[in-house]
């Protein structure tokens, strides 16, 4: 909660991530680390100004992408996915076959590929993956690439 005194009217900015922007007393909730400032007015119409920072703190980990997992239906590993998505945004995942061919390609950082292709299992193989992403605590585009090998 943001406090402000000693005014008639108050006015918050900027006003993302606060329940009321003209409230004395808001409450914050912004998703990344935001200086607000306060502008109060009083009855004279004499206005003054003040900021504060709300600082937001992320353990977001590290992205990591395994290097082999096994979809062979035993429910351990059967499906590849991306870990630490948390703090991500603007994601982009694609998986491509040694031939360069693209066989599963994401946008939402929650999918996982199950090893198949066109409804079709895979044979064991090593694939390429490549990813692209955001990091929304401090806005740096991200890529990274490599290799998953799929067993039976």
């Amino acid at each position: 909660m943001l406090t402000g005194s000693g005014g008639t009217t108050y006015s918050w900015s900027p006003s993302t991530g606060l329940d009321d922007p003209t409230s004395a007393n808001p409450t914050a909730s912004p998703t990344i680390t935001t200086v607000y400032i306060l502008t109060v007015t009083d009855s004279n119409g004499c206005t003054a100004s003040d900021t504060v920072t709300v600082t937001v703190d992320f353990d977001c980990g590290e992205i990591f992408v395994p290097n082999i997992f096994s979809p062979n239906g035993d429910g351990h590993n059967d499906k590849l996915k991306v870990y630490g998505t948390l703090c991500v945004d603007n994601f982009h995942w694609a998986i491509y076959d040694r031939w360069g061919e693209l066989i599963f390609e994401s946008t939402n950082p929650a999918d996982e590929w199950d090893g198949t292709y066109k409804s079709q299992e895979l044979d064991p193989a090593v694939f390429v993956y490549k990813l692209s992403y955001t990091l929304i605590t401090t806005g740096e585009e991200k890529e990274a690439h490599g290799n998953v090998t799929l067993v039976k």
